[in-house]
């Protein structure tokens, strides 16, 4: 068997044993209840009618425990009690029962736990002074039971504990898949479709051939239809999304790449009617860290979405990035649009998600927006402690 194959053998074990375990551990216990009584049966241990039925009920009630564990864990537990207040010498099976009824019980609420170690444990307390001895024999009889019981009742709340922990962990995950299927619709696919939909509608409104062309409206509407679409879903995932802890799947740029990349944002802005211009300026022995990288790429890929969809084309807009040892500042500023394009969302939820971000990893976000003009100042610090390693949804 390779290393591979025992590790999966070993997981899928493990994932038996987490999800059935209760059903395992209840039809060991009946079995070896069922043996001790018929054990005991044999060797003249229990002898009445009574003893024998009782150690067989407890053997099957055990064994049914685990269909229906809040409503059988009681009358179980009260067939043991009334073996122990009969003292009668029950299988070690019973006592093991008993014990993993408490965990059951004390799991599903504290105060069932309590109340289920307390009931076997005032039982026995009053069987040991009953019974009589030596007072340090009473006393350390009944500080061990207390330690058996009460501490069942503990590894019951611990296990809930751990559950919960587990459960919120998942949802965690979750939200993060949904945060990352959310941030890649907005990131490629919408402004994708954006772009789209803009180059589509300018291209029909100046050039005469375009106008008519029922390709081209054929185009256009489809393109409308699959952005709301689009819009539709990111707003679906944004109501339960949260922040991950996850590589962003979209790329980013770095250093004279971002240069790069701004200038070709211009460029796509320019072919269709705004006027406008970008400036980097870095020094070459500044690197900017993976999750400046992430944070800062994002937010610029922003920035330019909004400028296509919100700002006037015919007035300036203007996108600059400075980058020092300290952090790095982005500045943007644009005309709005008189009558913005009902064809986009309006609801800026893409630069919601980046303050967001900004905010947690110590950096700042000054947005102000006036009837003549937009206007974003953000500053982003170069250190990488606080930082998140993706835009949080």
């Amino acid at each position: 068997m390779t290393i591979t194959q025992h590790g999966q053998y070993r997981g899928s074990l493990l994932t038996i044993l987490r999800t059935y375990w209760l059903g395992l551990g209840c039809t060991a216990l009946a079995i070896i209840t069922g043996i001790e009584t018929w054990g005991f049966v044999q060797v003249g241990i229990i002898t009445g009618t009574l003893q024998v039925g009782l150690c067989t009920m407890c053997a099957v009630l055990t064994f049914a425990l685990p269909l229906r564990p809040a409503v059988l864990a009681w009358p179980l537990l009260s067939t043991a009690l009334i073996l122990d207040v009969l003292r009668v010498t029950s299988p070690n099976g019973v006592f093991l029962t008993v014990m993993l009824i408490i965990v059951v019980l004390a799991y599903q609420s504290p105060t069932l736990g309590f109340l289920s170690a307390s009931f076997p444990f005032v039982a026995a307390l009053c069987v040991t002074v009953y019974e009589g001895g030596y007072p340090i024999w009473i006393c350390s009889s009944v500080v061990q039971y207390a330690c058996w019981y009460y501490s069942m009742a503990f590894v019951g709340q611990w296990a809930r504990k751990r559950a919960e922990l587990a459960a919120l962990k998942q949802r965690e995950r979750q939200r993060d898949t949904r945060e990352r299927f959310q941030r890649q619709l907005h990131d490629t696919v919408a402004n994708d479709l954006t772009y789209l939909v803009a180059m589509l509608e300018y291209r029909t409104a100046t050039d005469q051939q375009y106008t008519g062309d029922t390709a081209i409206q054929e185009m256009g509407d489809i393109a409308r239809n699959a952005l709301r679409a689009t819009r539709q879903i990111i707003d679906l995932l944004e109501n339960d999304a949260s922040q991950s802890d996850e590589e962003n799947p979209v790329k980013h740029h770095d250093g004279h790449e971002l240069a790069m990349f701004m200038n070709h944002n211009d460029r796509r802005l320019h072919e269709l009617g705004f006027r406008g211009k970008s400036i980097f300026n870095t020094s070459d022995d500044i690197g900017m860290p993976d999750n400046v990288k992430i944070l800062s790429g994002s937010l610029i890929r922003e920035i330019y979405c909004n400028i296509l969809k919100y700002a006037e084309p015919t007035a300036y807009y203007a996108v600059a990035v400075r980058v020092t040892y300290e952090n790095i500042t982005i500045t943007a500023s644009d005309v709005p649009r008189l009558s913005s394009n009902k064809t986009f969302n309006s609801s800026h939820s893409g630069l919601r998600r980046h303050t967001k971000a900004i905010l947690q990893s110590g950096g700042t976000v000054d947005i102000r927006e006036t009837a003549t003009e937009w206007h974003l100042t953000a500053n982003i610090p170069l250190s990488t402690e606080k930082l998140p390693t993706t835009v949080a949804g």
